[in-house]
């Protein structure tokens, strides 16, 4: 049984007692209350109006922590989301005020109360004084919006800026902003304005609006904004990319087969000798084939070996021009048409040669960093220390003609406090084996930066797969280019 009070201005009547809730007071300072509400009633709010009908105070249930002597606690109390002010019921002894007991900071199950959505539980009319501090509430509007967009066109620069406005987000969440194009209206599904789209990246949960200049270039007369909310993903966060300890590698579930295509994206601070790219190893006692992509001798080499591969080149391999080292690389190999290539990032160097395809079907699973079944015995191939890895991209083609299928794209992440890769794909997280992990640190000896969701290196068609729930705007057109005039 527990009731607050609060003095209110009255018509200056010599009697003016406070007015309690949760029961009648009947002294001046509200100390003596009578008729108190019974044990676990709930008190949801309480509002007064004045004759404007403007509130003069509005309380809500809040949790406050509250320092007493030695004690720091949870104490249940009203905030007034007029004044900005907790109350707590109080009394006098002499000068010296004290605190008496407050509500129950927890329901009847003995649970913690469930937080409310700001937004939700304050008047429209009072938040606006609160907007600068509403994410330290760590609530938002629950059902974002988009509620305008304008777009417009420096005539000077050509630049085409557009103005989205939108209502807060979820609590945690960070939409991406999507602005697209056309001569006419695609609708509101993203993937039908095809390649005409800018990501503007990602929208904090308390932002309410954004202006993006999109990137020079003729812009037709239709525009749309699509907020984005990504869904749970099967890791924490992703980084640029992973750090080898020198025996660090991914184990993958794929065997190979006839038709695959990878692609590796990587830097090697040196040219191994034999540092393994990937693979799918050698066993002697199940007699499987082999087929590497590794770097020795300065050179990139596809490896294949055993009683069912085309073995091509010699001793069963083939090399490309000279590797490059401390260059962010891309090693890429097609089983069906034979086309095998290396290109560095930050040059126009492009080397591709034709080798023999390889038909051989794979019983052991390919690794990434490694091959731990190698075609010489049972000795795997490491990349060496702080070879980073990037991404690793698995296709399939059915005929040399058709365009390959998608099957795994492995980027950097973060689960639980293990680096491994995430399967953008088939949303799943793999990470490396307990004795062969990659550095949790980068070269410098910092912790990996977060890299966004809207920025993470997978083609745009994945990035939309794993999109929960989309949000679109009106149509909004470019001002025509000149000014309408009366000729006569």
């Amino acid at each position: 049984s527990k009731s607050f009070s609060k003095t209110l201005t009255t018509d200056g009547g010599a009697n003016s007692y406070p007015l309690c809730i949760f029961s009648s007071g009947n002294s001046s300072d509200g100390s003596n209350p009578v008729y108190v509400a019974p044990y676990n009633a709930v008190l949801y709010r309480f509002a007064i109006w004045t004759n404007d009908s403007a509130y003069a105070r509005y309380y809500l249930p809040v949790a406050y922590k509250l320092t007493i002597g030695s004690n720091n606690t949870l104490r249940g109390c009203l905030w007034d989301a007029v004044e900005n002010t907790v109350l707590l019921r109080t009394t006098k002894s002499g000068s010296v005020t004290y605190l008496k007991s407050t509500f129950l900071h927890e329901d009847a199950s003995g649970n913690d109360y469930a937080e409310l959505d700001f937004h939700a539980a304050v008047p429209a009319e009072l938040q606006t004084k609160y907007e600068t501090i509403s994410s330290t509430f760590a609530v938002a509007h629950p059902d974002r919006d988009i509620t305008g967009m304008t777009v417009e066109k420096d005539r000077a620069t050509g630049i085409v800026t557009a103005t989205v406005s939108f209502t807060y987000g979820v609590s945690g969440d960070n939409d991406i902003l999507y602005i697209v194009w056309d001569t006419e209206d695609k609708g509101e599904t993203l993937a039908a304005w095809g390649d005409n789209y800018y990501c503007a990246g990602e929208v904090a949960d308390d932002a309410t609006g954004a202006t993006v200049a999109l990137p020079a270039g003729k812009y037709p007369l239709v525009f749309r904004a699509f907020l984005m909310t990504p869904r749970a993903l099967d890791c924490d966060s992703f980084t640029e990319y992973l750090l080898s300890d020198g025996t660090s590698y991914i184990e993958t579930d794929w065997k190979h087969i006839k038709g695959d295509v990878y692609a590796i994206k990587f830097l090697a601070p040196t040219q191994p000798a034999g540092g393994r790219l990937f693979g799918c190893g050698y066993s002697s006692s199940a007699q499987t084939s082999t087929v590497e992509a590794y770097i020795s001798g300065g050179k990139y080499r596809i490896a294949v070996d055993g009683p069912s591969a085309v073995a091509f080149g010699s001793s069963g391999y083939t090399h490309l021009n000279a590797a490059a080292e401390n260059v962010i690389s891309t090693f890429c190999y097609d089983s069906k048409t034979g086309v095998t290539s290396a290109e560095y990032s930050g040059s126009e160097h492009l080397t591709t040669e034709v080798v023999g395809t390889y038909t051989a079907e794979q019983n052991s699973y390919l690794d990434i960093f490694t091959s731990r079944r190698t075609r010489t015995g049972n000795s795997p191939g490491y990349m060496p220390e702080n070879s980073r890895f990037y991404s690793f991209k698995i296709s399939h083609r059915t005929e040399a003609e058709s365009d390959p299928v998608l099957c795994h794209y492995y980027i950097p992440a973060l689960k639980d406090g293990e680096y491994g890769v995430w399967d953008a794909v088939e949303n799943e997280f793999t990470s490396a084996p307990s004795s062969n992990k990659f550095k949790s640190v980068d070269e410098t000896g910092e912790i990996f930066s977060s890299v966004p969701f809207s920025a993470v290196s997978v083609p745009e068609e994945l990035r939309q797969k794993w999109f929960d729930s989309t949000v679109v705007s009106d149509v909004a057109c470019l001002p025509m280019e000149g000014t309408i005039i009366s000729i006569r």
